[in-house]
């Protein structure tokens, strides 16, 4: 039998960040930290910026290639948040929620285009300050990108 070939990530090239517009279908379940995961479509870079306005119903992040080898193979990414210092105030939680992570399947490819993003869509996560979006794999932190929510 011929083994599969192990799939190398090299580095993540962050192609452009700032505020999108989505369609936004309901994702899966919520993660450990009750925060509810979403599945966007069709993002369309608004405004390449690091300042966002602290709005419900926005859309921020950034779009990334995967560079490894081989093309095409599939890569296991963690997305993370990390949230302003006094984190999230869910009414499902026990505790403010400072981070956030679930795990991702994406291609490795230059031709693959993925977004990495947040929208805002309860009012209990309108929270100034600086949301941090982050790609790991393994334990290795490959992309992290920084927005200042503002009112």
């Amino acid at each position: 039998t011929c083994a599969l070939p192990i799939s190398q990530i090299t580095r993540i090239d962050v192609t452009e960040f700032g505020v999108y517009s989505a369609d936004q279908k309901q994702g899966g379940p919520s993660s450990a930290d009750g925060v509810p995961q979403r599945t966007v479509t069709h993002t369309r870079l608004l405004q390449q910026t690091r300042i966002v306005p602290l709005r419900k119903g926005i859309h921020f992040g950034f779009r990334y290639s995967i560079i490894g080898s081989p093309e095409n193979a599939p890569a296991q990414l963690r997305m993370v948040t990390l949230y302003p210092p006094g984190g999230l105030h869910s009414p499902s939680a026990h505790a403010p929620i400072q981070r956030s992570e679930f795990a991702v399947t994406r291609k490795i490819g230059e031709g693959y285009s993925s977004y990495h993003g947040v929208v805002l869509d309860f009012d209990w996560a309108l929270v100034p300050g600086d949301w941090t979006l982050e790609i790991w794999s393994g334990d290795h932190r490959l992309a992290s990108q920084v927005f200042t929510l503002v009112q």
